[in-house]
C-alpha cells in the first residue's frame, strides 16, 4: 500500500481531492504531500535495511565457505520485507545447506544469522527509521510489537501488522503534527 501510494501520487491526491470540500482541497493535497513523501522516506529506509541485511549475509556466508552465498543473501534482503518471521525464513535454506557440509558449521551459520537479526532488529532499524521517517527509536520498536500483536485483533497474520507498524505510524505522526500545529497556532 505504502509502494503504491508513493508511485501512484497523482490517483491519491485526485481521490482525497474528490471526497473533501472545495474550501479544504488545499489543506488534504499538501497533507497527501506530506504524507506521501514520509512513506518514500520509509520505503527508501526499508530499501536501505533490506540492502544491508543482504551484503551481511553475503559476506559472512561467502567468509563460512557455504555454497550458494550471493542467491541465500539475496533472498535474506528480501525477506528483510517480513519483521521478525523472515529472517527466520531466510535463515532455514542457509543452515540447511551449510548442514550438508558440517552440522558445526550449521549451528555457527544459525548463530551469526541470529546475530544480523539482532542486529538488524535492535540497532538498524530503529536508527535507519529515525533517520529516514523522523521516529524516534523507541517508538519505532513500540510501534513493531504493537502492530505484531494488535494484528490479529483486525483479522490479520501477524507479520503483516508487524510490516505496516512503521509505515501507519508515520502517516499518523504526519497527520498528528498538523493537529498540534493548528491547535498551538490558535492557542496563540
Amino acid at each position: 500500500m505504502a509502494f503504491y501510494l508513493v508511485i501512484e501520487e497523482d490517483a491519491a491526491k485526485r481521490l482525497f481531492r474528490h471526497l473533501t470540500p472545495k474550501k479544504h482541497q488545499a489543506y488534504i493535497v499538501g497533507l497527501v504531500n506530506r504524507m506521501q513523501e514520509k512513506l518514500g522516506h520509509w520505503l527508501r529506509g526499508q530499501l536501505l535495511l533490506m540492502l544491508i541485511v543482504g551484503l551481511l549475509t553475503y559476506v559472512m556466508l561467502l567468509v563460512m565457505g557455504v555454497e550458494y552465498p550471493l542467491v541465500l543473501g539475496v533472498f535474506a534482503g528480501f525477506a528483510e520485507l517480513v519483521p521478525y518471521a523472515g529472517p527466520i525464513i531466510a535463515a532455514i535454506p542457509a543452515i540447511v545447506i551449510a548442514f550438508v557440509s558440517s552440522p558445526v558449521k550449521a549451528v555457527i551459520v544459525a548463530l551469526l544469522y541470529f546475530g544480523i537479526q539482532q542486529l538488524e532488529n535492535t540497532v538498524l532499524t530503529p536508527k535507519i527509521m529515525q533517520k529516514s521517517v523522523g521516529l524516534n527509536p523507541v517508538i519505532s520498536l513500540m510501534v513493531l510489537l504493537i502492530g505484531f500483536h494488535a494484528a490479529p485483533l483486525f483479522g490479520m497474520p501477524e507479520f503483516v501488522g508487524a510490516i505496516l507498524a512503521i509505515p501507519v505510524t508515520t502517516v499518523l505522526s504526519v497527520g498528528l503534527r498538523d493537529v498540534v500545529d493548528y491547535y498551538d497556532q490558535k492557542a496563540r
